[in-house]
């Protein structure tokens, strides 16, 4: 026997058997710590308490909104005389108490001079005592001296009437629109060029002491329709006015000459929103901009010498408290001639008692209820008709400040807001998950076959081109800053009638002043307090201010709730760079024909699509269906902006290994982030609400902006493993982005 070869063999096998073992172990290893990484559960029972919404006993093959949202009515009741209650309307209420904390303390000598006026005009506001002392004084005075209310003034003549003069006067001086809404913009031809915009005067009412920014055109329009003889809420509103002033003035014209005349003033409003389909004179004429000696020369023509309006000098009431200076070559854009040369013909033909009438009755509503608490309540009463809130006063005094929807003070309130709630570090998360969100829509552009190069080459270019506001506005990080932009505003802690008119004249002034600086993509338009993301397609921009950087939208300790919720808020804000009525202007604003015609055609056969989809939807509790033509821009991103919510979730997400736990229930990743989304839209809303909502309505229902997108993704049906047939699978799917 060769000994020497038989220790050689033993020595081989002994050596591959130690090889064989240990590629065994590591195999094992491997493969057990793969399956030890597939099991990695996770209970967020405690994180995500929105599990209590949901209705487990519910197939989210059915019906994803009532799995999501089934127990919301329980877990979150609707508070008494709310017309709804959602995740936003929540946030904003828990925002706004951590705003009175801050509003309601003491002045520091610390706080910026902004600061201190907001604190001024709040306190101010609250002192309904001192406002009460001082009864009507302050509103007869300037009722009298801009000429007082023909209806109750019987020395009233004819020669005392309003010119276009005195009229423009009266907005620039309390900072409401009168016939027509002014404001300075970028020419949507030229995006260089700032223009002097004419538009419509939609007759809005105060938001600040509602829910829901209505206009005065919707709240009469289904009356008016039927029988402007009859008492309207609206008209019961004006006459009660009157009254009370009667009273404190001594005025004894009879009721019936009271109500007559308020009862003519709604049928000057009738007409005055009818303005558009009067147009029987009306040339056609292309809606290109023109310079004022233009708009002087052409709308001559039209109205009788008498009654002609002049242009440079009416512009010039207008931005009376700017410095701006209105010549015959300053240049303007209506979007509307038609509307323009209506609402001159109506002036003319109307008796200049009636417009008088009007003017002040207009006023009247706004400055009214900053007065003695007769006014308050009459304003309290008419709001309760419409099914609003009659809110607690530190709400209706805050949000005076704020000056929902726009503007206001938000800046001096949110420079120590953000102090306090907004960590730096949340705000780089925010930036870096748009970031990745304006990423996974251009994968989805570039990616989908639809469209063609070009087309896809100019849509990258204003993809790009996007302007992100995040945040707050930059004077609410600077206190020079901050005290500069309000140092035109006069708050006076013991005049709050005054400064609320001062507050709007401001805002007017703000708007207008623009038109003489270059244009600035960048200036904000909505207060940085309130819960809602918006985009504006004039300037490319969206905007996503603090207020949502707050759990539940976003700040969540689990991925999948806040890419599923912020990030699908962020992804509806782009797409809408790219809906219906944004896709035809550039990435300047700037109204353009960059779209070749067969991706067009095939854009508007997708859209139509959608519009068929939301049409069959029926809405349970008014028995109407959704108005998919209507609702078409906001179902457009409500769809693109979950699908770029997903792509950006699942491109941060290198293992599909978790799992988790909500209330002894396992889900996976994928069925978490749409639980998520679901969850983020539930909402009650009241029969009246919808009723009164429908009308106007740009967003579909949440039911079905909760069922609509998720059923539009395979990814959803593969998630949850629906079978075929299963309701939440269409026969056919939408998809633009």
């Amino acid at each position: 026997m060769n000994i020497s070869a038989t220790c050689e063999v033993d020595m081989a096998l002994r050596a591959r058997f130690i090889w064989i073992w240990t590629l065994f172990y590591i195999l094992n290893f491997v493969v057990g710590r793969h399956v030890q990484e597939q099991k990695q559960v996770y209970d967020v029972t405690p994180d995500f308490p929105e599990w209590s919404y949901i209705n487990f006993s519910a197939n989210p093959c059915d019906d994803f909104y009532n799995f999501t949202c089934g127990n919301f009515k329980n877990a979150k009741p609707i508070p008494e005389d709310y017309p709804y209650i959602d995740h936003y309307a929540i946030v904003q209420d828990e925002l706004e108490l951590k705003c009175k904390e801050i509003i309601e303390e003491p002045k520091r000598k610390t706080d910026p001079n902004a600061l201190r006026k907001a604190k001024d005009m709040f306190a101010g506001c609250m002192d309904t005592h001192f406002i009460d002392r001082l009864g009507l004084g302050q509103l007869s005075r300037s009722l009298y001296r801009i000429g007082g209310l023909p209806i109750i003034t019987p020395e009233w003549k004819n020669s005392q009437g309003f010119t276009w003069y005195d009229i423009g006067d009266i907005a620039s001086e309390y900072g409401l629109p009168m016939f027509f809404n002014f404001y300075a913009q970028s020419n949507i031809f030229d995006s260089d060029e700032m223009l002097i915009y004419i538009d419509r005067d939609s007759l809005p009412l105060p938001f600040q002491l509602i829910d829901d920014p209505l206009t005065l055109k919707q709240y009469v329009d289904n009356d008016l329709e039927n029988d402007v003889r009859q008492d309207i809420p609206y008209v019961t509103y004006l006459i009660e006015m009157i009254q009370i002033i009667q009273k404190y003035t001594g005025s004894v014209t009879p009721h019936y000459q009271v109500r007559q005349e308020v009862l003519e003033v709604i049928e000057f409003m009738k007409n005055l929103r009818m303005a558009k389909t009067a147009a029987s004179y009306t040339p056609i004429v292309p809606a290109l901009p023109m310079s004022v000696k233009e708009l002087q020369i052409w709308t001559n023509q039209y109205i009788p010498a008498n009654k002609k309006i002049n242009w440079k000098k009416y512009l010039n009431h207008i931005f009376k408290n700017t410095k701006v200076k209105i010549t015959n070559k300053t240049r303007i854009y209506m979007p509307s001639y038609i509307y323009v040369l209506d609402i001159l013909k109506i002036i003319s033909d109307t008796p200049v008692r009636k417009i008088n009438n009007f003017v002040i009755l207009r006023l009247l509503t706004y400055i009214g209820p900053e007065t003695h608490v007769s006014m308050r309540n009459a304003a309290d009463k008419f709001y309760a008709t419409q099914g609003h809130l009659s809110y607690p006063r530190w709400k209706t005094c805050l949000r005076k400040v704020l000056d929902f929807p726009l503007i206001g003070m938000s800046s001096a309130l949110a420079y120590e807001y953000k102090k306090r709630y907004v960590p730096e570090e949340l705000m780089q998360n925010g930036l870096t998950m748009i970031k990745e969100l304006q990423h996974a829509f251009l994968e989805l552009m570039i990616s989908n076959n639809w469209m063609d190069t070009e087309t896809k080459k100019l849509a990258q270019q204003k993809a790009d081109a996007l302007l992100v506001q995040m945040g707050f506005p930059d004077e609410a990080d600077d206190e020079i800053q901050l005290n500069q932009h309000f140092k035109p505003l006069r708050i006076c802690r013991y005049d709050h009638f005054g400064n609320m008119n001062r507050l709007r004249a401001f805002s007017l002034k703000r708007s207008l002043v623009i038109l003489d600086e270059p244009r600035d993509r960048n200036r904000w338009s909505q207060s940085p307090l309130l819960v809602n993301a918006y985009y504006n397609k004039f300037n490319n921009r969206v905007t996503f201010p603090m207020s949502l950087m707050h759990p539940p939208f976003f700040g969540s300790n689990i991925r999948e709730v806040d890419y599923s919720r912020i990030g699908a808020v962020i992804g509806h804000e782009i797409t809408h760079a790219f809906d219906n009525s944004s896709k035809n202007l550039d990435g300047s604003g700037q109204l353009t024909e960059w779209w070749m015609g067969n991706t067009l055609s095939e854009y508007n056969k997708r859209a139509e699509c959608f519009i068929q989809q939301y049409n069959e939807k029926m809405i349970p509790e008014i028995g109407k269906p959704v108005p998919g033509e209507q609702t078409l821009n906001e179902n457009i991103a409500d769809n693109g902006g979950l699908r770029e919510a997903y792509i950006a979730y699942k491109a941060i997400t290198k293992t599909n290994n978790k799992e988790y736990i909500l209330d002894g229930k396992l889900f996976t990743a994928e069925q978490l982030f749409f639980i998520s989304y679901g969850t983020g839209w539930c909402e009650t809303r009241t029969t009246e609400s919808f009723e009164s909502y429908y009308p106007k309505m740009i967003h579909s229902p949440s039911r079905f902006r909760a069922n609509v997108p998720v059923s539009n993704m395979p990814e959803f049906a593969e998630a949850f493993q629906c079978p075929h047939g299963s309701a939440m699978i269409p026969e056919q799917r939408c998809i633009i982005w």
